[in-house]
C-alpha cells in the first residue's frame, strides 16, 4: 500500500479474474438453449411428419386412379418428390435432436452425414448468400460413429463459418464461401477420414473466445466427439482463412 501520512485514508483493492467462470456460464446457458431447441425441434418434426405422410398417401391413391392424364401423373410425381424431400429433412431433424447418450455405433458414409447435416442449414446459408463447396467423395470408407454426434460437430463447424463470414462480409460478397473437403489418410499406421471445413472469415483468435457467437459449446462437442471416436480436431488460421479439421478414425 506504500507509505502514507498518519491518519490518511488507506484503500485495499482485490481483483479476481472471472473470465473462466463467465465462459463456463455462457457454455451452460448455450447448452440449455440447445436442449430446449432440440425438444422443440423434435415436437415440430413429429407434427410435420404426419401431414407429409398423408400427402404421400394421397399421391399414391391419385396415381392408382384409372384414366388419369399424363399431366396429373406428372404433377403427382413432382408432389411426391417434394414430399419425400420434406420427409428426409424431418427425419434428419429428428436424428439431430435426439439425445445420443445411448446411441449405438453405426457404420455410415461421411458424404451422407455431411449431406444430412447440410439439409438442415442450407436454407439459412442461402439466405445469407453463402455458397457451399462440397468435395466429399461418395466412395470414402465408411466410419463407425454415433451419427448424431458427428452431425452436431459438422453443424457447429459450418455455423461458426457462417457467423465469421457474415461478420466479415455483411452483404453480398463472392468470398462468402464455405468449403467442405473429405479424404482418406494414413496416420500413425492407422486409417482415418479427414473432414475439413474452411472459410475466409475472421478466424478464432484468443481475444474472441469469450464471444457467444463462436458457439463455444461446439468446442466441447468436438472434444467429446473425438474422445468417443478416437478422433482429433485442429484449427488453423492462415492469411484470413480458417481451416477447421475433424479427423475420425476408421475401425
Amino acid at each position: 500500500l506504500g507509505r502514507a501520512r498518519r491518519g490518511a485514508e488507506r484503500y485495499l483493492s482485490i481483483a479476481t479474474d472471472i473470465t473462466a467462470r463467465k465462459r463456463l456460464e455462457a457454455q451452460v446457458r448455450q447448452q440449455q438453449r440447445l436442449e430446449s431447441v432440440g425438444t422443440l425441434a423434435s415436437g415440430v418434426a413429429h407434427e410435420i411428419n404426419n401431414p407429409i405422410q398423408g400427402i404421400m398417401n394421397y399421391v399414391e391413391l391419385m396415381r392408382e386412379r384409372p384414366g388419369e392424364t399424363g399431366a396429373v401423373l406428372e404433377f403427382g410425381d413432382e408432389i411426391m418428390h417434394e414430399a419425400k424431400r420434406v420427409a428426409a429433412i424431418v427425419r434428419n431433424l429428428l436424428v439431430f435432436a435426439r439425445r445420443d447418450n445411448d446411441q449405438e455405433l453405426e457404420r455410415r458414409q461421411v458424404a451422407a452425414l455431411v449431406e444430412d447435416t447440410l439439409s438442415l442449414i442450407r436454407a439459412v446459408l442461402r439466405k445469407d448468400q453463402i455458397a457451399v463447396e462440397i468435395d466429399v467423395p461418395a466412395d470414402l470408407p465408411a466410419i463407425r460413429c454415433r451419427p448424431q454426434q458427428i452431425q452436431q460437430v459438422i453443424m457447429n463447424l459450418v455455423t461458426n463459418a457462417r457467423d465469421a463470414l457474415n461478420e466479415r462480409y455483411p452483404g453480398h460478397d463472392e468470398r462468402k464461401r464455405v468449403s467442405i473437403h473429405g479424404l482418406a489418410v494414413e496416420l500413425h499406421e492407422r486409417s482415418w477420414v479427414r473432414l475439413s471445413v474452411s472459410d475466409r472469415g475472421r478466424g478464432i483468435g484468443g481475444e474472441l473466445l469469450g464471444l457467444p457467437h463462436l458457439h463455444l459449446l461446439g468446442l466441447g462437442l468436438r472434444r467429446e466427439a473425438q474422445a468417443r471416436h478416437a478422433g482429433r480436431t485442429h484449427d488453423q488460421t492462415d492469411h484470413g482463412q480458417l481451416d477447421t479439421t475433424l479427423v475420425v478414425a476408421l475401425s
